[in-house]
């Protein structure tokens, strides 16, 4: 369970990354 939210965490950075605020 530990292995999907890491998933899930890297995701929303790289959409923070892809998509600048």
């Amino acid at each position: 369970m530990l292995t999907v939210r890491r998933k899930l965490y890297i995701l929303i950075k790289l959409s923070l990354k892809v998509m600048p605020c």
